[in-house]
């Protein structure tokens, strides 16, 4: 409980006044204000926006860099028939920015088409696929969600009279690409306001620029915005600021008018209201699957092909029916990493790594699972070498800077502070374990802490503060939802579930409360009467909570 810290708000009495003024006008908590003067939002009109969605807060496509000759050279290729190809990733992002940059062109006429890379095939633009795309006679490729590192492949298409437009949103490791124009705002001369959108962020953006030019964008946006929602989510970039107003906005449309393809699975799922922790949850991991064990393409033709209901309710069920797969998948090999790491005691390392049969598209999951259960970064390799780390939710622990200490033993790698992927030479593995416990050390001490915003018992949860929270929504990166600290609970009942009985669900009279992937650790506290938890409200259901943390004694 020593991690655990009340957040000071260190407002002012001036500020207390002006929070309870505004809380009157808007009909909130005040609370609810207070959060918002936390996140130095604090001018009315200011708050009313934010509590707000509409189209118009969306920033001009325009500000971002090389976007008028991106547009310029498709327009072009659109009046010649050229045939454009889109190269896509194999994640939730990467299908979703295919499908929006697909659908705004054939809006406008193009002769288009799409290629996404399975996972085997490896991340991003190859000089295999512009070979694939040369074959065809395409005169212009146009990647999403990748590109910013393909300078090989993107100079093959240029000896080949190829033009390449490069959209992406990743880090820029090895300077700008050739390419015709390079859209990403990560670029470090970027002037757009916002450079954290996703790749389908960018996407979005790009169909923008081209259905304004025609002056079409304002009655086809509801068309875009909710894949560009999907996809931001899915690949958990921060929901501030603009990538905020176009997930308010998609949630808007799945659930006042969904698209078919929304529509059928919401039904399938048996869900009525669609929320952010709808599309982390729910959306998210059944389209991922397709990009770990199968063909992203697949989800492409779904988004983009005119099925009537029926066949997306079989395309649809074939999806979950993989997801069920994966899951089980993902049960067995967490049990099988867990062994390994028992039966070696690598819990006592800095950075639990581990080696063996894992499936390639498994591994971000299993290190994530293993970084969560342990509190301590980790390393899941298959027997190839080929792996994915993860640091610690909330710690400064920065996984890619070790990883990058060891590049003498490694054949690939790349990530930020808190995930990354890479790829051992076998050679060096043992050179490598050694090494990255060395080079862990030169990273800050793990030490996790949860602010939590106030003391409300769970079971007295108001039922108002409950409504006026959801008027923050989306939730999600850097917009988590507030933490609670609830004291002497007493347990009614707890049971465990999930494949593997990992999670744990709290009875507390009718209120209940999960606690996901600790179950193995919570076996049985009886009818204990000094349970603490720190714990969020779920968005699903006012008696419904999510625990983040635990203390019994």
């Amino acid at each position: 409980m020593e991690n655990w810290i009340k957040r000071d708000s260190k407002l002012t009495s001036k500020e207390k006044n002006i929070i309870q003024y505004y809380a009157k006008q808007l009909s909130l908590d005040p609370f609810i204000i207070q959060l918002l003067f936390l996140k130095g939002i604090k001018n009315f009109i200011d708050i009313n926006r934010y509590l707000s969605c509409d189209p118009s807060y969306l920033i001009g496509p325009y500000y971002i860099r090389d976007m008028d000759m991106a547009v310029k050279r498709i327009f072009q290729a659109i009046e010649r028939d050229e045939l454009i190809g889109i190269f896509g990733d194999y994640d939730v992002d990467g299908m979703t920015s295919t499908s929006i940059l697909y659908k705004g062109l054939k809006v406008l006429g193009a002769n288009v088409e799409f290629l996404l890379p399975k996972r085997s095939d490896g991340y991003g633009l190859s000089v295999e696929a512009v070979n694939r795309f040369a074959a065809k006679d395409t005169a212009l490729i146009v990647t999403v969600d990748n590109g910013s590192s393909a300078h090989e492949a993107v100079r093959r298409a240029k000896q080949i009279g190829m033009d390449v437009i490069v959209t992406d949103h990743h880090e820029i490791l090895k300077g700008h690409p050739p390419s015709l124009a390079f859209i990403n705002p990560m670029r470090s001369d970027e002037r757009t306001p916002f450079k954290s959108l996703a790749g389908c962020g960018v996407a979005f953006k790009l169909v923008h620029a081209l259905l304004r030019e025609k002056g079409i964008w304002d009655m086809h946006i509801w068309n875009f915005v909710e894949l560009a929602a999907l996809g931001t989510v899915a690949d958990m970039m921060p929901l501030t600021e603009e990538n905020r107003v176009i997930v308010q906005l998609g949630i808007e449309k799945m659930n006042a008018g969904p698209s078919k393809p929304i529509k059928v699975l919401k039904r399938l799922l048996g869900i009525e209201h669609v929320n952010s922790q709808t599309i982390s949850f729910s959306f998210a991991p059944i389209l991922n699957s397709l990009g770990r064990l199968s063909d992203p393409n697949f989800a492409v033709r779904l988004f983009t092909s005119d099925f009537n209901e029926q066949m997306l309710e079989e395309h649809w069920n074939k999806l979950i029916r993989l997801n069920d797969v994966r899951k089980k998948m993902v049960t067995a090999q967490v049990r099988q990493a867990e062994e390994y790491i028992q039966t070696n005691n690598l819990y006592e390392q800095k950075v639990i790594t581990v080696i063996g049969s894992y499936t390639d598209g498994l591994v971000g999951i299993l290190a994530a699972r293993i970084a969560e259960r342990y509190k301590k970064p980790a390393i899941v390799l298959t027997e190839n070498g080929k792996g994915s780390a993860r640091s610690v939710n909330g710690s400064t622990f920065s996984i890619a800077n070790t990883i990058e200490r060891c590049a003498e033993h490694l054949v690939s790698y790349g990530g930020h502070r808190a995930a990354a992927g890479l790829t051992v030479s076998i050679d060096c593995y043992s050179q490598f374990c050694s090494d990255i416990q060395k080079y862990a050390a030169l990273e800050p001490a793990i030490n996790v802490q949860y602010v939590y915003e106030m003391e409300y018992s769970l079971f007295d949860f108001p039922v108002d503060l409950y409504q006026d929270l959801l008027s923050l929504e989306p939730f999600g990166e850097g917009n988590p939802l507030p933490l609670f600290k609830s004291k002497k609970l007493n347990i009614n009942k707890l049971t465990h579930f999930g494949m593997n009985e990992e999670h744990v669900k709290f009875h507390f009279g009718r209120r209940n409360a999960l606690l996901f992937f600790r179950g193995l650790e919570v076996k049985s506290f009886g009818q204990s009467s000094n349970f603490q938890c720190l714990y969020s409200p779920s968005l699903n259901s006012e008696n419904d909570f999510i625990i983040k943390d635990y203390f019994t004694g």
